[in-house]
């Protein structure tokens, strides 16, 4: 099985065991291997989740504090959702440097 997964805190490391899945039906082609190997390799790097802090964590509790002082909260505006409606087209254009 072959997740990605990106990880941000040490408390998201999950153990292998932990995963309950199924076989595979299909086998994935050559291209899609080839692809996803050099996926691996751009965004390969030594990781340490100890080194990041949860910023998101430390908001939501600061709104948490300032709603329970009575305070009145304001609603960051959204971001426009990017269209990914063709992943592989996506994907080879991260790389090949984001060229599209």
């Amino acid at each position: 099985m072959l997740a990605l997964h990106t990880l941000h805190f040490a408390d998201e490391v999950v153990e292998r065991d932990d995963f309950d899945y199924s076989k595979p039906r299909k086998r994935a082609g050559d291209r899609e291997v080839k692809m996803a190997g050099r996926l691996v390799e751009s965004l390969h790097e030594d990781f340490d989740p100890k080194r990041y802090k949860d910023e998101y964590r430390k908001a939501v509790l600061e709104v948490i504090e300032q709603k329970a002082a009575g305070k009145e909260i304001a609603s960051p505006e959204e971001d426009e959702p990017e269209d990914s409606s063709d992943l592989m087209s996506a994907l080879e254009a991260s790389l090949d440097g984001g060229g599209g």
